[in-house]
């Protein structure tokens, strides 16, 4: 079998079986970044190593410092998707760490920014909602929260499988880039937009309080959090996934 036909998800779930843990590991493998205990002190260590590929991440000919800078940029999105402060190694406090596995049934669904059409554009010049998710951790209780790397309708079932529950988006309410179809919004991937789950209980002063904190940047809620079963009724959505792609 090859690692076209297995897919990235089933590889993982595989591989992911057979590795242990140390005691210290708070998440390993399977989220956007490991964590693991700092015996030294209260916060915890946030680790990510990451890759970046010609003719996958950007096109031959493309400007060196517009890479280098993508490079940087695309583990401090996962940094900002858990909720970490890049300084060094990177660390952040216990309370306000957060993973794609705390979603619960109910929960509504928010995305930053505007998605779709990333790689005509931004997805070289793109910077890490790392102000954003640090504001949101400090302000209100964030249950579960990653970024969109590979598209929503790739990264969204991730975060929903991760938490046990389903979901339901609604797609009138996607908030579109400038000549972007819903499917590009779904499917396309480099959006680097946070998706985060918080209690329908919290959304009108999230929305109240977002407005006043980054009037620039669309706060949009696109569905919702559901139990387990609903998850086997969603359309297959699309999305970039490692080693099934085009050469």
């Amino acid at each position: 079998m090859k690692l076209r036909d297995l897919g990235e998800d089933k590889l993982l779930d595989q591989l992911l079986l057979h590795l242990p843990l140390g005691q210290t590991v708070a998440s390993g493998a399977g989220d956007d970044c490991a964590v693991v205990e700092n015996r030294a002190g209260r916060n915890l260590l946030v680790l990510k190593t990451d890759c970046i590929v010609e003719s996958v991440h950007f096109f031959s000919g493309a400007n060196a410092l517009d890479v280098g800078w993508k490079a940087m940029m695309r583990p401090l999105s996962d940094f900002a998707a858990t909720s970490a402060v890049p300084q060094f190694a990177l660390v952040t406090e216990k309370t306000r760490c957060v993973s794609r596995r705390g979603g619960k049934a109910g929960d509504d669904l928010f995305v930053t920014g505007r998605l779709g059409c990333a790689t005509k554009r931004r997805h070289l010049e793109f910077v890490p909602r790392i102000a954003e998710s640090r504001w949101l951790t400090k302000n209100f209780s964030i249950h579960a929260m990653m970024d969109l790397s590979d598209g929503l309708g790739v990264d969204l079932p991730r975060l929903a499988r991760a938490s046990k529950v389903g979901f339901k988006i609604e797609l009138e309410n996607l908030p579109l880039s400038r000549g972007a179809k819903i499917d590009d919004a779904i499917s396309e991937g480099e959006d680097y937009e946070l998706l985060f789950a918080i209690s329908p209980r919290e959304r009108s002063r999230l929305e109240r309080e977002w407005r006043k904190r980054f009037p620039k940047l669309p706060l949009t809620r696109i569905g919702q959090l559901h139990r387990t079963s609903n998850i086997n009724h969603q359309p297959s959505l699309g999305g970039y996934v490692h080693f099934q792609q085009p050469g």
